[in-house]
């Protein structure tokens, strides 16, 4: 039950790292479109009046490059869900089914320790404490893995959240400046 969990989480865990690049992808693009924006109110201005062209022609160029504060910030978040998935695919052990520790405790043992016990005299409560013992180790070390996981997809969550809280302003910015540059070019189409 925790490796089907544990596997459930790295599924988890690699879709919320292709979701993370696609909203940075996003961030990406709606910078792009806001600095298209105002390039094309620039250009509504000249059409508008010659006053507004005069204005354009000897005003800065707003033309700024992408910000990597952000997208360091990012790779840094992106990197630590990275690094627990990892460290829980390299400690998932691989068990096959055929020694399954239900099987074993019903004594249908397919592994190769199982005459150990018969060689060496215990007895069949030794044997099963001794079993008890291993899946209590392996279910403590899956669940250390779990946790892990888990405090990597809840900080890999905090981070996108903040990321689509930062996303939001510029998109509202560029859908009131597509809705102003539709009226002021409806207006224009009517003169």
């Amino acid at each position: 039950m925790v490796h089907e969990t544990e596997q459930v989480g790295l599924e988890t865990a690699q879709e919320l790292l292709h979701q993370r690049e696609q909203l940075e992808n996003c961030e990406n693009k709606v910078g792009d479109i806001n600095r298209s924006l105002r390039t094309s109110q620039k250009h509504i201005n000249s059409i508008k009046s010659i006053f507004g062209g005069f204005l354009n022609r000897f005003s800065k160029s707003s033309e700024t490059p992408l910000s990597s504060e952000h997208s360091d910030a990012n790779r840094s978040a992106a990197t630590g869900l990275s690094l627990a998935v990892e460290t829980a695919k390299t400690r998932i052990p691989t068990v096959p089914k055929s020694e399954h520790p239900a099987l074993r405790m019903r004594g249908i043992d397919y592994s190769s320790d199982s005459s150990i016990f018969e060689d060496t005299g215990y007895s069949s409560t030794a044997r099963v404490n001794s079993e008890l013992d291993r899946n209590l180790e392996d279910v403590s070390f899956g669940l250390e893995r779990l946790k892990g996981l888990a405090v990597g997809l809840g900080q890999e969550i905090e981070e996108q959240n903040s990321l689509l809280d930062r996303l939001s302003a510029p998109v509202d910015k560029a859908e009131l400046a597509i809705q102003r540059q539709n009226k002021e070019m409806r207006q224009i189409l009517k003169k």
